[in-house]
């Protein structure tokens, strides 16, 4: 009898075990996934929307990239970021905000340098971050009143 009970005991722990495991793969992907799950394959991208929050400036900058050179570089050169679903909301503010559209719709992603937010789920980024890239483009930054047009 004691050897059964240490038997079930060992496969319960294994069980669970397992458990954990599957649920700690189930909750990683990455970047490019959440975009091919955003963004059907065969819309084209017609532009992206960048909002960056500057402290140095202490105000928002914005930027438009129609570049299709751009927005590939940008796009492809991130496909790789490992992403884990975070269980619980992540409740600061993020300074950065991609807004990707194509001709029928525009999704929003909300980032900085460890957490990235997409279709009301959060992530911890694992490996690697966009905000450097963002910062990195060669594009025409806008303060908020310019690039809604207000003078």
């Amino acid at each position: 009898m004691p050897k059964r009970k240490t038997l079930i005991v060992l496969s319960l722990i294994v069980l669970i075990g397992v458990g954990v495991v599957l649920y700690q793969l189930a909750a990683r992907t990455t970047f490019g996934n959440v975009l091919d799950e955003t963004i059907p394959s065969q819309e084209d991208i017609t532009h992206i929307t960048v909002e960056a929050y500057s402290e140095e400036l202490g105000e928002t900058l914005w930027a438009t990239i129609d570049d299709v050179e751009i927005i590939d570089h940008l796009l492809t050169e991130h496909k790789e970021i490992a992403l884990k679903k975070q269980r619980t909301k992540h409740t600061k503010i993020l300074d950065y905000t991609m807004t990707i559209s194509t001709p029928t719709k525009s999704d929003s992603f909300h980032f900085d340098e460890t957490h990235f937010v997409a279709s009301g789920t959060d992530y911890k980024m694992l490996n690697g971050h966009l905000v450097d890239s963002i910062d990195r483009l060669d594009v025409e930054w806008q303060t908020t009143d310019e690039f809604l047009g207000i003078e």
